[in-house]
């Protein structure tokens, strides 16, 4: 798929696959049970996604998430992104040891 992804009938696929995700999705189950066919933008749906978001934002406050409660949120820095500094690596390089190799 990856050496493939240029030709027309893999690109879909590619894209489905290894492509960004949008920021919202919604899907109709009853009509599109194999989730292909994202309806986030149609105006039809905008007091779905109004509803969806504002419960989403609710539980995530609730629970404390730091995505939404903290300024910049922890995820966006190493080493959860981006490069991982050296002295992190350092320090964590026992625990990773102690896992082993095997399969």
């Amino acid at each position: 798929m990856v050496y493939n992804r240029a030709d027309t009938e893999v690109a879909p696929m590619f894209e489905l696959g290894f492509g960004k995700r949008p920021q919202e999705e919604l899907y109709d189950l009853r009509s599109d049970p194999h989730y292909m066919t994202n309806i986030a933008a149609e105006p039809a749906h905008k007091n779905t996604r109004k509803h969806l978001h504002d419960r989403l934002m609710k539980i995530l406050v609730e629970q404390n998430d730091p995505r939404v409660t903290e300024n910049p949120p922890r995820f966006e820095h190493p080493p959860y992104a981006g490069p991982v500094p050296e002295e992190w690596k350092q320090e964590n390089a026992k625990g990773v040891e102690s896992l082993g190799t095997s399969r």
